[in-house]
C-alpha cells in the first residue's frame, strides 16, 4: 500500500518523544541504583569462566 502524501512532523511532538524517553531513562535508572553489584553470584561465575577458558 504506497501513499505519496508527506506526513507532517511537528517538532513539539518530537520533542515530547525526546523528553517521554530521557525520563523513563531517569526512573530506570534511579530504580536500578538500589540494585545488588556483581559482588555475589555473578562475579564468581564470571571469575571461574574466566579461569576455565585460560
Amino acid at each position: 500500500m504506497s501513499n505519496d502524501k508527506e506526513v507532517e512532523v511537528r517538532p513539539q511532538a518530537v520533542w515530547m518523544q525526546y523528553a517521554l524517553v530521557a525520563a523513563v531513562a531517569v526512573v530506570v535508572v534511579f530504580w536500578r541504583l538500589d540494585a545488588e553489584t556483581l559482588d555475589n553470584h555473578e562475579s564468581f561465575l564470571a571469575i571461574t569462566a574466566r579461569t576455565m577458558s585460560q
